[in-house]
């Protein structure tokens, strides 16, 4: 809606390969949290849907692996899946709040 049709593709390529990046995993939370940058981390879906699936992998199996080692070095939380899909949900409303508002925007200029 803001591009071209013809650079949309390459726009929502760029788009997730930086919320791909944005995960928290490399850098990873911790480190994210020294530099006073997590609330940017925070407010990507890349993290929460990177920690949601961390604590379905991982969470579960703290009678076999050291967990808290691992929650420890990369900064994500276990045992709040439902928390994470429920912000993800949010984000989502969010984006789509903002699709809509700025496509009413985009349409009015142009028919005005």
């Amino acid at each position: 809606m803001l591009t071209k049709r013809e650079d949309g593709p390459l726009l929502a390529v760029m788009a997730s390969l930086i919320v791909g990046i944005l995960n928290g995993m490399s850098p990873n939370l911790r480190q994210v949290a020294e530099w006073h940058l997590q609330w940017f981390w925070r407010a990507l879906p890349g993290t929460w849907l990177a920690e949601a699936y961390f604590d379905r992998n991982v969470g579960g199996l703290g009678y076999l692996y050291a967990v808290g080692h691992a929650t420890d070095g990369t900064g994500y939380r276990v045992g709040k899946f439902g928390w994470d899909c429920a912000v993800l949900g949010v984000i989502g409303t969010v984006y789509r709040v903002l699709a809509f508002v700025a496509m009413r925007v985009l349409d009015q200029r142009g028919n005005g």
